[in-house]
């Protein structure tokens, strides 16, 4: 099978801290002379705007939400805290939450903490920086959105970080509900309390615009279902050739769905999950069944190799039943069979909410999908959602569904298996109804693709041609969808973590281990944001191609926790020699994949991700002592350092200047993002920039965390410290499979002295 993946771990002298930086120099947006007067005139007119209803929040007891909107160069953390830290007092945090990029929701106890505010803003001789990152100050208004008359409104409450302050805005809210004859009773959203409005007309719907809430939305439907196709064709014979067998360790995927029948191909290989809310008689099982039949039959059905192992054993958790449900009733179902099924770690979930992802935000199902996945470490399986309004094939699709969108989740598109010139399929391209990313704050979702039936259109209709699978009665059927892609990539992703010898399911390292194994069909013809957006990182391998490699390729795993003020510097990393050309330049492609466990915040807006690991990896020319005070932390450093996943070194694209400001280190520096996917070729790097590969170099790895204001706060007020858990993957090939990179990777690892193994495996593979 070939040579297994390596885990290695960094040395004690690896393990650096990392000591203040920064400089004194004032950022370019800072205002001077009369334009800065201007401004302080003008903020403090607003600061006195904000008095009007001060009773409302006196009287109640619990702080007024105000709105403080930036400058666009003003986002670095950095700037945001100098504005949090003006409006906060008394060791109080003031920010409660985030509108979008440019706004931060703060709150103020009273009339005195804005006077003193107001008095900071005129009269203090260092208030230049954080008057000038301040675009405008006023009122806070809630997220709202409106629907058709006389409809149910979800209410999230604002989160004051002050469980008084909660309490008595809550009693408030209802009060002045009840006071306007509005229909309202409280209700649970997963792990969070709302209420819920019932059948709200547009007219009483305003007033709840100047309430103290974070957001008043509709409540959405859940999707319907595709309808299964009939398929005149006889396939029973080829599933009479798998059969349970009780010795073998099969894969083991739930399915949240909307029920799973026991007949004669599914009997044994499934089992009903506990905590069911839905009677037999209020399930349709079709779908499920469907998802089962590709999960247990895939390759038998469809003649295709996408599996290991033949069959899986299937926990079906029904939480769609044949009647129409909301949103609120699938989150708390989901949340209910995650929570009652323990031993169940990867779940398909084939469910959508129709409504596509916003761009400014996370969906509230995503948060909450999340939640679930954090509170029990589960990996969640989840379709990008099929676009049923697209009527041809060159068209573009809407974004993914809401939920497609959860960070911690892995979300999966379609492309098609086959080409087809006469009706113009493409083979391992995008499926003309596979929804697209990018997601909120540049995340790339569906993260990840697979076969998930190809179609075509003739006179307007669809033409199916896969994929197989059956329904509840047995009879065959035929269908298309992300529904089916996606429990192709749960049931690999099964098998990895069954054939992987080790003690505890890590979310972290089996999603890293899928991802980094992602590659693009070489004939597709999209433009990069277009791959991006409807292909994430391409199509996954199967377990046993992830598991191991040639001689001519390395790929080592790292595992850890970085902690806050410490660092990763590994200045030996074992780069093979053997890749050194003619010319005295190493050469290879690198693949580095970077997951880790995100801290995340539901009030922040696109800042939802509170934090970041910086990631290099690159040459460097020589080994320095360090001189001064800072030698006791570190006493060694590296000279003429250069990151290597700079995409600037390879191409003709420059950011220039705006570089430095944070939109712009988000959207295209990958910041704020868990999943991070690099794929280098060495011998690509300009002319200008081949003396970083010069053969007396040596590499070096670097990984440092990094974590936003908020959540720094928020961990020390319950005297928790800031860490961050992360799987890093790195693979090292000779393009000209040429070379033993294994070998000499391996050897090089023990001459550094890095404790390193194999990754032990138990290969099951059905032929």
């Amino acid at each position: 099978m070939g040579n297994p993946i390596i885990e290695f771990k960094q040395r004690e002298n690896d393990e650096l801290k990392t000591t203040g930086g920064g400089n004194n120099q004032k950022p370019q947006f800072v205002l001077t002379g009369k334009e800065l007067e201007q401004h302080i005139t003008f903020l403090s007119g607003r600061l006195k705007d904000l008095e009007v209803d001060w009773e409302i929040y006196e009287n109640n007891n619990f702080s007024k939400p105000i709105e403080v909107k930036i400058v666009d160069k003003a986002k670095a953390k950095s700037h945001q805290k100098r504005i949090i830290d003006l409006f906060s007092s008394d060791f109080s945090f003031s920010q409660i939450g985030m509108e979008n990029d440019n706004s931060l929701i703060l709150k103020i106890k009273n009339k005195a903490q804005l006077d003193k505010i107001d008095k900071e803003i005129r009269e203090s001789e260092n208030s230049d920086v954080v008057v000038s990152a301040i675009k405008d100050i006023g009122e806070y208004t809630p997220k709202f959105e409106s629907a058709d008359n006389n409809s149910d409104y979800k209410v999230f409450f604002l989160d004051f970080n002050d469980k008084s302050e909660n309490e008595n805005s809550k009693k408030y809210i209802e009060e002045e509900l009840a006071k306007n004859d509005i229909n309202f009773k409280n209700a649970t959203y997963g792990s969070s309390d709302i209420l819920v409005l019932n059948n709200l007309s547009l007219d009483k719907l305003t007033i709840t615009r100047k309430l103290p809430i974070k957001s008043i939305t509709p409540v959405k439907k859940v999707s319907d279902f595709f309808r299964l196709d009939d398929l005149n064709q006889n396939l029973f014979s080829k599933l009479d050739s798998l059969q349970y067998d009780d010795s073998v360790n099969y894969p083991v995927v739930g399915v949240l769905d909307n029920g799973i029948e026991i007949n004669k191909y599914t009997r044994n290989w499934v089992v009903r999950g506990v905590a069911c809310p839905y009677s037999d008689q209020q399930l349709s099982c079709e779908h499920g069944t469907f998802i089962a039949s590709v999960l247990i039959y895939g390759d038998l059905l469809n003649n295709t190799h996408d599996f290991d192992i033949q069959g899986c054993k299937i926990v079906d958790c029904p939480v769609v039943p044949n009647f129409a449900i909301n949103e609120i009733e699938l989150v708390n179902n989901i949340k209910n069979a995650v929570r009652s099924n323990p031993d169940v770690k990867v779940w398909n979930l084939s469910v959508s909410i129709g409504d596509p992802i916003e761009e400014n935000g996370f969906s509230s199902f995503a948060k909450e999908l999340d939640k679930i996945q954090e509170d029990n470490a589960v990996l969640i399986i989840k379709s990008a959602g099929n676009d049923g309004n697209n009527v041809a094939v060159d068209s573009q699709p809407e974004k993914i569904n809401q939920g497609g969108d959860s960070l911690r989740a892995l979300t999966v598109g379609a492309i098609n298996k086959d080409s087809d010139k006469e009706h113009g399929l493409v083979a391992n391209s995008p499926a003309f109804y596979s929804r697209k990313g990018l997601g909120p704050a540049y995340n790339i979702k569906p993260e990840v693709v697979h076969y998930g039936g190809d179609a075509y259109f003739d006179n307007g209709n669809i033409v199916k041609k896969s994929i197989f699978g059956f329904s509840t009665s047995g009879e065959f059927k035929i269908e298309i969808g992300t529904s089916f892609s996606t429990p192709k990539v749960a049931k690999n992703i099964s098998c990895l973590d069954t054939m992987m010898v080790k003690q505890n399911f890590d979310p972290i390292l089996l999603k890293a281990l899928t991802i980094h194994s992602a590659k693009y069909d070489k004939d597709i013809s999209l433009s990069e944001i277009e791959r991006i957006e409807r292909l994430g990182f391409g199509k996954p391998q199967k377990a046993s191609e992830i598991l191991n490699t040639t001689d001519h390729a390395v790929t080592l795993i790292l595992n850890g926790d970085l902690q806050k003020s410490s660092r990763i510097d590994i200045m030996d990393f074992p780069y093979p020699d053997s890749l050194i050309d003619e010319n005295g330049h190493y050469y290879g492609i690198v693949d580095v994949t970077l997951v880790y466990d995100p801290y995340l915040a539901p009030d922040m807006g696109n800042e939802y991700c509170q934090n970041e690991i910086d990631l290099k990896f690159g040459t460097f020319s020589e080994k320095r002592d360090v001189v001064g005070p800072f030698s006791k932390f570190n006493p060694i450093k590296r000279v003429d350092s250069q990151n290597l996943l700079k995409d600037t070194l390879y191409s003709k694209r420059s950011l220039k200047n705006n570089y430095t400001y944070e939109k712009t280190r988000i959207e295209y520096g990958r910041k704020y993002q868990p999943v991070k996917h690099y794929s280098i070729d060495l011998a690509t790097l300009s002319n200008a920039n081949k003396k970083y590969l010069d053969a007396h170099r040596n590499f070096y790895l670097y990984l440092e965390g990094i974590y936003r204001n908020f959540i720094v706060s928020e961990l020390e007020k319950n005297n928790k410290h800031p860490h961050t858990r992360f799987s890093l993957i790195i693979t090292i090939s000779d393009p000209n499979k040429e070379k033993n990179v294994y070998h000499d990777t391996i050897a090089k690892l023990t001459k550094n002295n890095f404790i390193h193994s194999a990754v032990a495996t138990e290969i099951q593979i059905d032929v």
